[in-house]
């Protein structure tokens, strides 16, 4: 938060649980940021931020300076999300 920064990506390391369903998806790390999930409420799903879960955030100052292939991949978790 010092560094005025709210986004992270979700690490991918093609999982094979649940937890592939979150893997590449950009999230709120403090819910400051509107029309994103917010890190509790993944979490809360239970599915991704386990006991043993291997994945990680990386914080992004601008959802703009990410590749379009991965803000591409952040859209699809998201409509697979809302299905």
């Amino acid at each position: 938060m010092e560094r005025g920064v709210d986004l992270a990506v979700i690490s991918s390391h093609n999982a094979k649980d649940a937890c592939r369903s979150f893997e590449g998806m950009v999230i709120s790390l403090h819910g400051l940021t509107a029309g994103y999930l917010t890190y509790d409420q993944v979490r809360a799903t239970g599915k991704i931020f386990h006991p043993n879960c291997q994945h990680h955030v990386s914080p992004v100052r601008d959802i703009n300076l990410l590749p379009e292939k991965l803000r591409q991949k952040h859209d699809q978790k998201m409509k697979a999300l809302r299905m």
